[in-house]
């Protein structure tokens, strides 16, 4: 089993109820739902971190090391494609 975590978290009762029943259409638990979404809402995060972080080394095109940018950026796309 994996490592986990328990924690409390405290929603207003609109977005409870309203999670609840987005759970239900999809027949998975409030758990399972609010994992994906914690998930999705991580790797967003850090798809934007990475967007930014080509975007400064792009920036001053004459002093950016070609040679290392292109692994990095395959790095991203195969991350994207899997």
């Amino acid at each position: 089993m994996a490592d986990t975590r328990a924690t409390t978290l405290r929603l207003p009762a609109s977005i409870y109820e309203a999670a609840r029943a987005v759970a239900r259409r999809r027949r998975i638990s409030l758990n399972r739902l609010l994992q994906d979404s914690l998930r999705a809402a991580l790797d967003e995060d850090e798809g934007r971190r990475l967007r930014e972080a080509f975007e400064d080394v792009a920036r001053d095109i004459e002093d950016t090391d070609v040679e290392f940018a292109l692994p990095a950026q395959r790095e991203v796309v195969a991350r994207a494609e899997s």
